[in-house]
Order: C-alpha cells, then sequence, then structure tokens
C-alpha cells in the first residue's frame, strides 16, 4: 500500500487507492475503502503519512516517500504503475496526463503516448499552451512512430508547433526534447505523398518558436523549393503557407523589410477571413510599425483593428487576444510612443497573468521595462526586468533570460558595476554566436550607451555604429533614430 500512495503522488485520493489494488484475494481481503482507512489509521497515528482532507492521504516527509520507493522492487513498481493506470482509466473523466504517466511507468510506452497526445490537445483547446507543448513532446518522445497513422502523427506536430507558436519552448516544456520531436516527426512524414510539404512548414514554425532559427530556415528553404516544384503560383495554397510561415518567422527575428517583401508575394485581394489572412495582418501590422515613415502608427493599429475582426469572425482565442495585445505593444514601441507602450505592455501583462500565459507575461513585463527605460523610470524599469527574467527563469526561456539581462546589466554598469560592462558583452557575444541579430541590435545600443555615459567616445561609436548598421538592415527605424539620438550626445 505504501508504494502505491508513493507512486500515486501527493496527495494520494483513497478512493483510487482502493481501485488500484489488482489482486482479486488482496482485494476481497482489504474490503475496499473501509479496510484501507484501517491499514491508514495506525500509519497516520505512527507519523508516517498525514490526511490532507477527507478523501486524500500524504506521506508527512518527503524523504519517506523516497525510501518506500528505493524499497520497492522495479517489477512491483511497474505492476502497480499499470494497475494505477487502469484505475484511472475507469474514471468516468480520466486524467489522461496522469494516464499517460503510470502507463509510460508500466512499460506500455504506445498507450502512454495516446493518453499523452489526448492531453496536449485537451490543453490547447483550453488555452494553456505550455502544458500542451509538454504532453505533446512526451508522445513524440513515448511513442514508436513507425507503427503510428501518418495523420495522427500529423495532427500532434500541428498540435505542437501551436503550443509553442505561444509557449515559446522552454525547460517547462522541453525545448530541446519538442526540437527532436519535430524531428522525429519530420523523419516519419517526409516520405509520405502529399504530407512532406506540410510537415516541412510545420517544423520551420516549430524550429522558429525555440529559436533555433538556422534550422527552421532550412525547413523552409526545403518546403519553398518543393512547394514551388509543385505548384509554382504564388497563389497556391502550399507556396502561399511557406511564404507565410516564413514571414512569422522573421517578424520574430526582426527582419521587418523581409516580411513586406514576402508578404508583397502573396497575392490577397479580396478572401473570406480567414487565420491566414489574420497572421498576415498581425505580421503586417508591426512591419508597418518597425519600418516607421509618416503616418506609421496610425495604419499599423489600422491593421491590427482589421486583424481583430477578421479574429471575431473566425473565432476569437484567448491566445489570439493575447497576441494582439503583445502586438499593441510592439506598435508603439516602435513608433517611440514609450508612454503609450507602458500603460499597454502593463495591461496585457496582466491579462497574460490573469489566464496563465507564463511566455507572454514574461514578454509584456520585459517590454514594460524597455518603455520605462526610455522614460528615464531606471527605478520601475530595472523591476519589471527583474520581474520579466524571474518568469523566463522558471520556463526555461533561454533567449528571454538573456534579452532580459541585457537592460539589467546595463543599469548595472552605469550605477556604478565594475563587472556590468564585461558581462554585458558576454550576452551581446551569446546573441551574435546564436544569429539573433535583433537581440544583438539591442545589446550593441546598450553597450553604446555605457560607453557614452563613461564619455568613452571611441569605444561608443564603434557600438552605436554596430547596433545602427544592424537597425538599417533590420529595417527598425526606432533604433535608428536611437543610435543618432546617442550619437549626438556624444558630440555635445
Amino acid at each position: 500500500m505504501l508504494t502505491a500512495i508513493a507512486l500515486i503522488g501527493e496527495p494520494t485520493e483513497i478512493d483510487l487507492l482502493a481501485a488500484s489494488v489488482s489482486d482479486p484475494i488482496l482485494k476481497e481481503q482489504l474490503g475496499g475503502v473501509a479496510g484501507l482507512e484501517r491499514l491508514i489509521a495506525p500509519l497516520e497515528a505512527s507519523g508516517l503519512l498525514r490526511r490532507e482532507g477527507e478523501r486524500n492521504v500524504a506521506f508527512v516527509s518527503p524523504i519517506g516517500r523516497e525510501v518506500v520507493l528505493d524499497a520497492a522492487p522495479a517489477e512491483a513498481k511497474r505492476e502497480l504503475h499499470a494497475a494505477i493506470a487502469a484505475a484511472l482509466m475507469a474514471l468516468p473523466s480520466p486524467p489522461n496526463d496522469r494516464v499517460g504517466h503510470h502507463l509510460l511507468e508500466g512499460g506500455d510506452r504506445d498507450r502512454a503516448a495516446s493518453y499523452f497526445g489526448l492531453s496536449g490537445a485537451a490543453h490547447l483547446a483550453a488555452g494553456r499552451p505550455e502544458a500542451a507543448a509538454r504532453d505533446l513532446t512526451r508522445a513524440f518522445t513515448a511513442s514508436d512512430l513507425r507503427m503510428r497513422d501518418k495523420q495522427q502523427i500529423r495532427a500532434w506536430l500541428q498540435a505542437l508547433v501551436t503550443a509553442l507558436g505561444t509557449a515559446r519552448g522552454g525547460r517547462v516544456q522541453g525545448a530541446a526534447d519538442a526540437a527532436t520531436a519535430i524531428d522525429r516527426a519530420l523523419a516519419c512524414l517526409s516520405g509520405e505523398p502529399g504530407l512532406k510539404l506540410p510537415a516541412l512548414v510545420d517544423a520551420g514554425r516549430g524550429f522558429a518558436s525555440v529559436s533555433q532559427f538556422d534550422r527552421a530556415r532550412a525547413a523552409f528553404d526545403e518546403a519553398e523549393a518543393l512547394a514551388q516544384k509543385e505548384a509554382g503560383d504564388p497563389a497556391s495554397g502550399a507556396l502561399r503557407s511557406v511564404l507565410m510561415a516564413r514571414a512569422d518567422m522573421l517578424r520574430r527575428t526582426g527582419e521587418f523589410g523581409e516580411v513586406v517583401k514576402l508578404l508583397r508575394r502573396i497575392e490577397t485581394g479580396e478572401q473570406a477571413p480567414s487565420r491566414e489572412q489574420y497572421d498576415v495582418l498581425i505580421s503586417l501590422s508591426q512591419a508597418t510599425a518597425a519600418i516607421g515613415g509618416e503616418g506609421a502608427t496610425e495604419r499599423a493599429l489600422a491593421q491590427l483593428e482589421k486583424a481583430a475582426d477578421v479574429a471575431a469572425r473566425i473565432g476569437d482565442t484567448v491566445l489570439l487576444e493575447a497576441e494582439r495585445a503583445k502586438a499593441r505593444v510592439l506598435i508603439h514601441c516602435f513608433c517611440r510612443d514609450w508612454a503609450e507602450g507602458a500603460k499597454c505592455a502593463q495591461k496585457a501583462a496582466d491579462r497574460a497573468r490573469e489566464v496563465g500565459l507564463l511566455y507572454e507575461t514574461a514578454i509584456n513585463l520585459h517590454n514594460l521595462g524597455d518603455c520605462l527605460l526610455h522614460l528615464s523610470d531606471h527605478a520601475a524599469a530595472y523591476a519589471a526586468f527583474q520581474q520579466s527574467l524571474v518568469l523566463a527563469e522558471e520556463g526555461g526561456h533561454d533567449r528571454l533570460v538573456a534579452i532580459n539581462r541585457g537592460p539589467i546589466l546595463y543599469l548595472d554598469a552605469i550605477g556604478g558595476d565594475a563587472t556590468a560592462l564585461h558581462r554585458l558583452r558576454e550576452i551581446n557575444q551569446w546573441n551574435h554566436q546564436r544569429g539573433y541579430a535583433w537581440d544583438e541590435m539591442n545589446t550593441r545600443y546598450l553597450l553604446g550607451l555605457v560607453h557614452v555615459a563613461r564619455k568613452e567616445e571611441q569605444a561608443a561609436r564603434m557600438e552605436l555604429d554596430a547596433a545602427r548598421a544592424l537597425a538599417v538592415q533590420l529595417q527598425m527605424t526606432g533604433i535608428v533614430l536611437d543610435c543618432d539620438e546617442a550619437f549626438a550626445k556624444l558630440a555635445k
């Protein structure tokens, strides 16, 4: 019994514990829940177990649980896991993730994969992308894909990529495991007529979501070549899907000029409301603001409103709402309306936290910090960056961790921290090595500002020149203007 309690986890439901007894003789001897209650009572009195409410029990100390698990034979634990899984499956609404876990530990890997797949789909439908990405990755890890229906593999891949698009990988979801899952799916689907092209597009989207941009570009290159061979018409659905996915990746890397070029290759015209139309408008709204020009804010916000209208027609979701809230913040940031950007970022962060979106909360807190930094409210900016950093570290979002460390180290450096400048250079090198041009542009700009504050003209010009060159390359007009203002301070 103690082993079963240890395996079920804390707290252990007594009803489930009773249902997990598979041996008919032992089941009869126990007499169901009442018999278990009689066994639990002396263990509770001895201080080994404790009650959690009326129907649950747990170990008083985690050490007791570990001792029990270490003492149990491996085969006995496997059998108990299988029995627990069977008891969970008999419930009116089986908890798919728990069923999958116990089936996996009980040695039934393929059935475990099926339940992880069901759990991932349910989490995604409920607006929990982090949990969805975790369980879908576990489905790929546990399954023998050679024996799986190819359409199911395709459905799992689509769901995983959709989840990663909001969750953005991280250790909680297993970014490295997610990339491995994508590799396995792609290998399995590449030989299937009609499935290779969409699988390549999904793979590119997935790799981009976990910031493996070189792999994403390679997948999109292969997909575009295949689509050109199969159709060649820019209006064809296959090629449009490739170009849309590539545009979304370029938006994440900050290559907004390239985003516009790609979207111009797609013949839009009058369309019925669709997710594709929505994605085009979201990408265009941010690219319009980043590239700038007369009326950029108004044009970008108008595109964002059109996206909201399309979302309402196709079925709005919490995830789409969060995406638009973040886009609104970025539009104001790109157009250098820092006060409005700060208000929108705070609102977006609060809403993302309310609905349980960890990554969206963290990125909006970072954007809030960026706005406050430009408004010279250094104390509030530092606090926002630190909050974002904590969430990024909690989720294992390494890129966002580095994005937050940059301005934190900048503020430390101008505050007199003697080691901060060296650590900021290390962050910049990390960005450069991974090809994160947008992030490198930002860290070089911050390095330049540190040197400006220290009146180190030659070093400041070197970093600001590099930041400005990257901003011109990416067509991010706001950073170009920021650099020009910093140059003006040097001239005084």
